[in-house]
């Protein structure tokens, strides 16, 4: 869909994410990029 602005279609589509999905990716990204030698934490 093509609006003439993208923040129409922001405002338009895009929804907010529950707090424990924005953790939950939060935690995934950061063991993802974790540093070679770092120890994992659980």
């Amino acid at each position: 869909m093509r609006h003439s602005r993208a923040d129409t279609t922001a405002n338009e589509y895009m929804q907010a994410l529950p707090e424990s999905v924005q953790q939950m990716v939060g935690s995934v990204y950061a063991m993802l990029t974790l540093e070679e030698g770092s120890p994992m934490v659980n």
